[in-house]
């Protein structure tokens, strides 16, 4: 039996452009209980992304960041 996939109401994503790589969502997501699926990229600079794969929607990043860099995008 195959595993279904859980569907979420949200989505989070970095907007790359307001992003200061201050890893306040890493963080958050990583150390202090979040499901630990910010990863840090490197392509010349590091920035942070998020593995929709791994992450629990717990909002936790959204809430740490104080750019408003993450947004709550809506699932249809």
């Amino acid at each position: 039996m195959a595993e279904e996939k859980k569907e979420y109401k949200f989505t989070f994503r970095i907007q790359q452009e307001l992003c200061m790589d201050c890893a306040s969502c890493w963080y958050e997501c990583e150390y202090e209980g979040g499901s630990g699926a910010l990863q840090i990229s490197y392509n010349g600079a590091a920035f942070f992304e998020i593995n929709e794969d791994s992450c629990t929607r717990c909002g936790r990043c959204f809430r740490a960041c104080p750019v408003d860099a993450i947004e709550r995008l809506k699932n249809a």
